[in-house]
């Protein structure tokens, strides 16, 4: 959001030997010509399929790599902030903040091959190393089999909305899953 106004990106597939980046990048829109938009940040997160989500909370963004929690303040990207101790997390899942519990939520996943429904979050209102916990939910929970959900935060609702069309483990594209924060059901 204003006043950085720009888009975050990093992890993606390197040209010619299809490894990841360890790079990461934004992009200022409405330049010209466009390519004009790019600036590469300073540092290194590792991985590919990272994901990230932006804390209206604090402004900044956290952004978790393969291996690492990182916390980057938008407005001074310089420094990329190691929030835990080696914190790995599985392949294809995506991320939210529920900034009314501030928590940084993370739904789906596939672990080495094998499907494992999970929802994992980290507490942010947490000073220092900061540690994910699985949250034991209830209810629909088909939706915590799907690779890279659709996933976003319902201020109005005050909800986490999923939704993924995978046939194959039952998700109807038409589905949408609510997940209340407080009680843990989908």
């Amino acid at each position: 959001p204003p006043p950085v106004d720009r888009l975050l990106t990093s992890g993606g597939s390197v040209w010619i030997n299809g490894g990841c980046s360890a790079g990461a990048w934004t992009f200022q829109f409405g330049l010209t010509p466009p390519e004009a938009g790019w600036t590469q940040l300073p540092g290194k997160v590792t991985g590919c399929g990272n994901l990230g989500s932006y804390d209206p909370v604090t402004g900044n963004v956290f952004f978790q790599s393969t291996q690492e929690l990182y916390e980057l303040d938008p407005a001074n990207p310089t420094t990329w902030t190691v929030r835990t101790n080696y914190s790995p997390r599985d392949l294809y899942m995506t991320s939210t903040i529920d900034p009314k519990r501030h928590k940084f939520v993370m739904v789906g996943g596939v672990s080495y091959g094998t499907q494992q429904p999970k929802t994992w979050a980290y507490d942010l209102s947490a000073g220092g190393v900061l540690s994910y916990v699985t949250l034991n939910t209830t209810g629909a929970t088909e939706i915590e089999s799907a690779a890279a959900p659709g996933l976003v935060y319902d201020l109005v609702n005050d909800r986490i909305v999923a939704w993924s069309g995978e046939p194959a483990k039952g998700l109807n594209p038409a589905d949408v899953y609510t997940l209340d924060m407080d009680t843990l059901v989908w």
